[in-house]
């Protein structure tokens, strides 16, 4: 593994999934960790996650890798707090599910001589917190990175490397079309399975008064436009077919995630 000295910037799900698989990966590597909470940073020393310290500058401190793995809109914070202890040559990434805030965010603050390279990966659980990780976690899943076009590639090759030594499949998009990506294949989905939650609480309260033609018609219906479309788009590989910016494609996508949801949600609504 070409980084020496990883450093963990939050300490939730995924970073303490990154320190498992780095150990897994039988890389001699130091690993150095912090979180805003002083139970979670409690919880990660209890586990082993690495040398976990009170501040991210402290933790960043002679880092060749620093991750950050804490919630976009406290990142632009954390770069400033870590910038004037990043070592020279260091990449600097993040895990955030939306690129173009973390560039506008971060970009600011990364010192000259810094790789700041923005990334993705498209793994996780329903579970959260520093025991929730495992080392398995991004096998074979999507890690996007979204270097800038001034990005020096031997730094986006080293961390391709890094992610691919955790199992994950690589692969690179500009930050906008990430975005748009994202938006696409897992964003929107998301919230419309959250309104469909909303509109099934309301349809419990009439479950009485349902007809009985509703449940085969609506039912029915979303199952097989489900089948038909998402068999051939919902998977793994979703995001990385989109990557081709055909529009058909994209709006595809979009029906079959929604039809997807619908087909599993009406049934126990009516």
């Amino acid at each position: 593994m070409r980084y020496r000295h990883v450093a963990l910037i939050g300490l939730g799900l995924i970073a303490s999934s990154i320190s498992h698989a780095i150990r897994r990966s039988g890389a001699d590597v130091r690993i150095t960790g912090t979180a805003r909470s002083a139970a979670t940073r409690t919880t990660a020393a209890r586990l082993g996650l690495g040398e976990i310290v009170d501040t991210a500058a402290e933790a960043a401190a002679g880092a060749d890798l620093v991750i950050l793995c804490v919630p976009v809109g406290a990142m632009a914070e954390v770069a400033a707090e870590i910038a004037p202890v990043l070592a020279p040559g260091a990449t600097v990434t993040d895990v955030g599910s939306v690129k173009g805030a973390v560039v506008a965010a971060v970009g600011p603050h990364m010192p000259e001589g810094v790789h700041f390279i923005p990334g993705h990966p498209l793994a996780g659980t329903e579970h959260s917190g520093p025991g929730a990780g495992f080392a398995a976690l991004f096998d074979n899943r999507w890690c996007i990175l979204t270097p800038l076009a001034e990005a020096d590639p031997q730094a986006v090759a080293d961390l391709t490397a890094f992610w691919s030594e955790l199992g994950a499949r690589v692969d690179t998009m500009d930050p906008d079309h990430h975005d748009l990506v994202l938006a696409v294949t897992s964003h929107v989905p998301h919230l419309i399975a959250y309104t469909m939650v909303g509109v099934a609480e309301h349809l419990a309260r009439v479950r009485p008064e349902r007809s009985s033609l509703k449940r085969p018609s609506i039912s029915s219906t979303a199952s097989l436009l489900a089948r038909n479309t998402s068999r051939h788009m919902v998977g793994s590989d979703a995001a990385m077919r989109v990557k081709s910016r055909n529009p058909e494609a994209e709006n595809l996508m979009t029906s079959a995630r929604t039809l997807s949801s619908m087909s599993a949600a009406v049934p126990t609504m009516l």
